[in-house]
């Protein structure tokens, strides 16, 4: 038994931390995406909405009416 404790509790809680540090570092890559590349997403999000506002619907293919 190398690296195990007995009882089997060796491994408590690592996944807690694991997904903290996931997490921790999700927010850190989108918070610099949206640091470095905001004029270039408001541009893109522009483009976006001014389509949807000359076609009248977001998307025409899921209109069932």
């Amino acid at each position: 038994m190398t690296g195990r404790r007995s009882g089997g509790h060796g491994a408590a809680g690592q996944g807690v931390v694991e997904f903290g540090v996931i997490l921790a570092l999700a927010v850190l890559v989108a918070v610099a995406v949206l640091v470095l590349f905001r004029p270039q997403l408001a541009w893109v999000l522009s483009m976006i909405g001014s389509e949807v506002d000359k076609s009248g619907r977001l998307l025409p293919w899921l209109a069932l009416a």
